[in-house]
C-alpha cells in the first residue's frame, strides 16, 4: 500500500472480515451486501448455519431455532426490516443493503476441555485493565482469540467485569456463553446480567431454550411469546421441569402456575400457540430433581455436564434473591469473613453435638454478636427470618437448610466483596482515605446509596454489583455509610489475599 491513510482505508473495509471468528460465529452481525468483505461473511455464516442445521437434524437432536426451521441465525432483518423468505437457508444473497442478524452456535466445549490456566487468564485480565482499551475494540480482540479459550463460571463473570456498559457486557456474554466448561456453575456469571433488559436481549439473541437455566433456575424470569416456536418449546420446558422438580411457576402477582396447564409438560403439542406469558420459578432446594434437570440441560441445551451430584454444583443466587432480613442476614457474616457452617456451629454453641438449632438458640446467639443490622424490632424480624430456613415447621433448623437457604446468597456476597476489594487496590492500594475522598467529593461524611452507585464504575473501576457491597457496609441499614464503615473493606482485602 502507497500510503498510511491507504493502509488505514483498506484495514477499515477488511475489518468485519478479519473479525469474523469461524470456530467461535456466535455473535451479532451488522452486514453490509455491498462490500466484498462483508458479503464473504454472510456466505460464511450462510453455509456453516446450514451444516450446523444439517448435523442437529442427523443426530436427532431437538430443534430450537427462533422459527422452527433449524436456523442458528436469529433476528434476521435485511433492509432493516424482518426478512421476507421462509429460511435463510433458502434465501439468496443480495450484493446490496444492509443485513442484520445474530447467530447463536451449538458448539460446545467438550467434556475434557481444559479452562484456560488462572496465571493466562490473569494476564488476560491485566492486559485489559492495564491498556485501558475502550470497550469496542477490547471486545475484537477478544472474539479474536475466543475460540482458544475455555472458560469457567467464574472467569466469564471476572471477564464481565471489565465492561461497565450493559450492552458491552451483554456482548461479552454471548461471545463467551459456549465456551464454559461448568455450565452447572452457569448462575455465577447469569446473576451480573439479570435486569428484565438484560433477560430479554438474552434471550433474544441466544434463544429462549439455549439460554434457559436448568440446572439453577430458581429466581429466574421468562416472558414468552407463544407465537414463536422456540417460546412455546421453553414453555413445554419449563412447565416438564416445574411438574416433575416439584416446583412453582408464578405469575407477575404471585399466584401459581401462571397459566400453564400441566399439559404443557406432557407434549410440545400442548401448548398454546398464542398468547404472552410472564412467569417466574421458586422451588424449595430439598425437593429439586438434579438428575432431570441435568438430562434436560444436555437434551435441549447442547451441553455436557460434568457434575454428577448436587455437591459438585455451586449452587447460587443473586443478592437480593431471598428477602430483605435474611440478605442482611448474609451481608452481616460476609463482612464477618463467617462462613454458613461455621455460623451454624457458634449458634448451636461450643461443645453441642445436635444437628439443629431452635429459635430460642438463633435469638441468643444474634444476641451475643450485637448485629446492629437488627436492632429494631428484632424479634418479629428474626422470627421471619427462621421461618424461611424452616419451611417445614419442624421446630428446628438442620445445617443441611441452613447452608440450602443462605449458602448460595453468602456466595455471591462473598464474591461482590472480593471484586470490589479487588477494585480498591489497584486504584488506591492501601489507602482507604483517598478512595473515601473520591466518593465522598463534597466531603459530607456520609455517602448515599445513588452516590456509591454513581461513582464506582469510572472513580474506582468497578463494574460489578454495586448496592450488595453497599449494603454490607452499612451496618445498620440507614441507606449511609460513614468512613468508618467503609474501612471494613479492610476486611474485603484480607478475604481478597486468602487470609
Amino acid at each position: 500500500l502507497p500510503s498510511v491513510s491507504d493502509a488505514v482505508v483498506a484495514f477499515t473495509a477488511l475489518r468485519p472480515w478479519l473479525a469474523f471468528n469461524v470456530e467461535n460465529p456466535t455473535g451479532r452481525y451488522r452486514l453490509d451486501l455491498g462490500k466484498p468483505c462483508e458479503f464473504s461473511v454472510a456466505e460464511q455464516l450462510k453455509v456453516l448455519d446450514s451444516w450446523e442445521a444439517s448435523m442437529l437434524h442427523q443426530k436427532g437432536l431437538p430443534d430450537t431455532s427462533e422459527r422452527g426451521m433449524g436456523s442458528r441465525m436469529r433476528n434476521v432483518t435485511y433492509r432493516h426490516a424482518p426478512l421476507d423468505a421462509p429460511s435463510v437457508a433458502r434465501w439468496t444473497l443480495p450484493e446490496i443493503d444492509a443485513l442484520e442478524l445474530d447467530y447463536s452456535s451449538t458448539k460446545r466445549p467438550p467434556k475434557s476441555a481444559p479452562a484456560l490456566d488462572a496465571v493466562a487468564f490473569q494476564s488476560v485480565v491485566e492486559a485489559a485493565l492495564a491498556s485501558q482499551t475502550p470497550a469496542r475494540p477490547l471486545l475484537e480482540a477478544l472474539r479474536s482469540v475466543s475460540d482458544q479459550m475455555y472458560l469457567t463460571s467464574l472467569q466469564l463473570r471476572r471477564l464481565l467485569g471489565l465492561f461497565v456498559a450493559g450492552p458491552s457486557r451483554i456482548e461479552c456474554l454471548v461471545m463467551f456463553f459456549g465456551r464454559v466448561v461448568d455450565p452447572h456453575n452457569d448462575k455465577v456469571f447469569r446473576v451480573a446480567c439479570q435486569s428484565p433488559d438484560d433477560l430479554r436481549q438474552l434471550h433474544e439473541r441466544l434463544g429462549f431454550v439455549e439460554y434457559f437455566p436448568f440446572l439453577q433456575p430458581e429466581q429466574a424470569c421468562w416472558s414468552l411469546n407463544l407465537a414463536r416456536p422456540d417460546q412455546r418449546l421453553a414453555a413445554h420446558v419449563l412447565r416438564q421441569l416445574a411438574e416433575k422438580d416439584p416446583a412453582n411457576l408464578l405469575d407477575a402477582d404471585g399466584n401459581a402456575h401462571a397459566g400453564m396447564p400441566k399439559s404443557w409438560g406432557d407434549a410440545l403439542a400442548n401448548v398454546a400457540t398464542e398468547g404472552l406469558v410472564q412467569v417466574s420459578y421458586a422451588a424449595a432446594p430439598a425437593g429439586r430433581n438434579f438428575a432431570l434437570r441435568k438430562d434436560l440441560a444436555e437434551k435441549f441445551g447442547f451441553v455436557t455436564i460434568g457434575a454428577d451430584e448436587e455437591r459438585q454444583v455451586d449452587w447460587w443466587a443473586p443478592a437480593d434473591g431471598a428477602p430483605a432480613d435474611v440478605a442482611s442476614l448474609a451481608e452481616f457474616l460476609a463482612v464477618q469473613g463467617l462462613e454458613p457452617a461455621a455460623a451454624f456451629s457458634a449458634i448451636l454453641g461450643a461443645g453441642d453435638e445436635r444437628q439443629s438449632f431452635t429459635f430460642a438458640k438463633l435469638e441468643e446467639w444474634m444476641a451475643e454478636t450485637e448485629c446492629a443490622k437488627f436492632r429494631t424490632d428484632t424479634q418479629k424480624r428474626l422470627k421471619e427470618v427462621y421461618r424461611f430456613f424452616d419451611q417445614g415447621d419442624a421446630g428446628s433448623v438442620t445445617a443441611q437448610q441452613w447452608e440450602e437457604a443462605l449458602g448460595p446468597i453468602y456466595r455471591e456476597l462473598r464474591l461482590c466483596a472480593h471484586e470490589f476489594s479487588a477494585a480498591v487496590e489497584r486504584q488506591f492500594g492501601a489507602d482507604l482515605e483517598a478512595a473515601w475522598r473520591r466518593l465522598d467529593a463534597q466531603g459530607a461524611g456520609q455517602v448515599e446509596a445513588a452516590a456509591w452507585k454513581r461513582v464506582l464504575p469510572h472513580g474506582f473501576g468497578f463494574h460489578g454489583p454495586a448496592l450488595p457491597v453497599f449494603r454490607c457496609l452499612d451496618k445498620e441499614c440507614k441507606g449511609k455509610i460513614s468512613f468508618e464503615e467503609f474501612c471494613e473493606v479492610n476486611r474485603f482485602l484480607l478475604f481478597t489475599h486468602g487470609q
